[in-house]
Formats: C-alpha cells, structure tokens, sequence
C-alpha cells in the first residue's frame, strides 16, 4: 500500500494524477504529461468519429 503524503510528495507542484486504487488502497499513481489524455473507449471513438473516421469492429461491425 502507498501513503497519500508519500504519493503526493512524488508529484511535480502542478499537474493531473492518475491513481490507482485496489481494495480501497492506492497501489499506485502517476502524473499524466501535457502530451497525454485518458478517457473511455467509447470517448475515443467518438473522437474518431469527429475526426471523420469510419470505425469497424473485428467482426465487421460499424460503431
């Protein structure tokens, strides 16, 4: 298990976290660069679609 102080005094002074949680304890964090995003699948096809992909499932189906 990781300490909240102990996670937090890792951290650069500004940016977004990621943590982890099993069993109602942090097992793990890390900061998330300028450069990244993080959002559910159905955001990212969503996106895709915006973008003006056709987005296909292996089994040929549309999304």
């Amino acid at each position: 298990m990781v300490d909240v102080t102990d996670v937090i005094k890792t951290l650069p002074a500004n940016c977004y976290v990621a943590i982890r949680v099993k069993d109602n304890k942090i097992v793990g964090a890390r900061d998330i660069k300028d450069d990244e995003f993080i959002l559910t699948f159905k955001s990212l096809i969503e996106m895709q679609k915006l973008a003006g992909y056709t987005v296909v499932s292996p089994e040929g189906i549309k999304l």
